[in-house]
């Protein structure tokens, strides 16, 4: 769907009609080409981005997600939580907290743990600086992890579910691999900040360390060798 131009003004009453249309076919249950309704989607945030009028168009669009999600559409509700939190993650860190949260529970409920990693990911990068090693940023760190484990260990069936769900293609198993010993390091260096469990940290830390060995001058490398020595000097 190509946007025209218009003025301010009339571009919520046109984005609210937009919406009005995807949300009857969906209690309708007439096919629905998510394809198209996401490339309109995307569209307007941009637009409303442009315009100034981002506030409007979260408005909007949080209040169709939650729509479709009591309407079981679960999939359209995602990709408009994704288009949230991609336009809002540089100006309203608690709306993407709230949108984060409620995408993270459908892709809990669909089991897809590439959504799961996403979001886990988009909600500790939040948690790493408003409380860094609580119990609920540790309890994230460790979500994700398992998730880019399950990947990195059953690419190529994910790979096949992901292109049947959404027809694009995921990243290179080797960027999953890097993720997870960056996850492993994170997780190492929280527990250590939390004083326990400094046994699981030491495994995480080997464990990461096993990818990192690839890149011995590395930062990471260097990082997780002066962690280990420190550890050991206890």
């Amino acid at each position: 769907m190509k946007i025209k131009s218009l003025p301010a003004a009339k571009l919520s009453k046109s984005f609210e009609n937009y919406a009005s249309i995807i949300e009857k076919n969906t209690r309708k249950k007439h096919k629905i080409d998510d394809n198209e309704y996401i490339y309109g989607l995307k569209n307007f945030g941009d637009r409303f981005e442009a315009e100034g009028q981002l506030p409007q168009f979260n408005k909007i669009a949080k209040r169709l997600a939650e729509t479709l999600v009591n309407l079981h559409n679960d999939k359209l509700a995602g990709v408009i939580y994704n288009i949230l939190i991609k336009l809002n993650r540089e100006t309203d860190l608690k709306l993407v907290e709230d949108v984060a949260t409620k995408a993270l529970a459908i892709a809990r409920r669909e089991y897809n743990p590439v959504f799961i990693a996403a979001r886990t990911n988009d909600l500790k990068e939040i948690y790493k600086f408003t409380e860094y090693g609580s119990d609920r940023h540790l309890k994230l760190l460790r979500e994700e992890k398992r998730a880019l484990k399950e990947i990195c260990e059953n690419y190529d069936g994910i790979t096949k579910k992901m292109q049947s769900i959404s027809g694009k293609h995921m990243r290179p198993i080797e960027k999953y691999q890097e993720m997870l010993a960056a996850i492993r390091l994170e997780i190492a260096e929280v527990l250590i900040k939390r004083g326990e469990d400094t046994k699981n940290a030491t495994e995480e830390l080997l464990l990461s360390q096993t990818y990192y060995s690839k890149f011995p001058e590395g930062h990471n490398a260097k990082k997780i060798a002066a962690i280990l020595k420190k550890l050991s000097s206890k």
